[in-house]
């Protein structure tokens, strides 16, 4: 196994990450595409070159794909705050029911008795 290749390979990995990373990735493409079309003049893409549409595309994967990630994290949001108000009522109901069943020791008494009665029978 060349160590060299694995170690040029995790390199090129790690560069790689803040290109996948929501809103980073953005970032990163604005400024990959600045430091290539910096001498060019105003309209900066031709959408008659083939490799301006690729450039375009490679924009509206990464708007796409930070639109997807604050979509998500506004979901994940709203079912942990749910999650939390279920629990925190549920709570409160169980505190109700603990205090509603130890007034009616008498009751409880009085069932363990009548099994103990029917069991002899």
């Amino acid at each position: 196994m060349n160590f060299k290749k694995v170690g040029y390979y995790l390199k090129k990995g790690f560069y790689y990450i803040p290109r996948i990373t929501p809103g980073i990735g953005l970032v990163s493409l604005s400024i990959r595409d600045w430091k290539t079309r910096r001498y060019n003049p105003f309209p900066y893409y031709n959408l008659r070159k083939k490799e301006d549409w690729k450039v375009i595309g490679k924009y509206g994967i990464q708007v796409g794909w930070l639109a997807f990630a604050i979509l998500k994290a506004g979901v994940t949001y709203k079912g942990a705050q749910s999650l939390i108000n279920k629990i925190s009522n549920s709570k409160d109901k169980t505190e109700q029911f603990e205090g509603a069943s130890n007034s009616n020791k008498k009751d409880k008494n009085l069932e363990e008795k009548t099994l103990k009665l029917d069991c002899f029978k």
